[in-house]
């Protein structure tokens, strides 16, 4: 099940997560008022969220991230196709050039390579990657 987490609800969600704490929600959204966060909930336990953005014309996916024990069960798939549904914006994220499962999931969501961020993990490039939406 996924959750849509923003600061106007996030005193009625019940948050039991070793991935994030409900103080690390807190502070990224008090700090980023145009902040929400997907959490996708499995056997009473949170087990992935997306966090991200709402800047003006488009969305910026800040972090997405699944419990190691349940990756490749579609929870990432189940996040961005809720995201992508819900919303009428274009999406951009940066990811590891590296990070090839994560970049070939962003593909298949249609997500292109706009450009690279040279060393913006320190030692490693970024893949700035996004989608278009019709009439955008």
């Amino acid at each position: 099940m996924i959750i849509l987490v923003t600061p106007k609800n996030l005193t009625k969600v019940n948050i039991n997560s070793i991935l994030i704490s409900e103080e690390q929600i807190a502070n990224n959204l008090k700090n980023n008022p145009f902040g929400a966060y997907l959490l996708y909930q499995k056997d009473k336990k949170i087990v992935g969220y997306l966090y991200y953005s709402k800047i003006y014309d488009r969305i910026e996916v800040n972090e997405i991230e699944v419990l190691e024990i349940y990756r490749r069960q579609n929870i990432a798939s189940s996040m961005l196709e809720y995201l992508l549904i819900n919303i009428s914006k274009d999406v951009t994220l940066e990811v590891r050039e590296s990070n090839y499962p994560a970049i070939n999931l962003y593909k298949k969501f249609g997500f292109t390579k706009l450009a690279i961020r040279k060393n913006y993990y320190k030692n490693e490039d970024a893949l700035l990657m996004g989608t278009k939406k019709p009439n955008s």
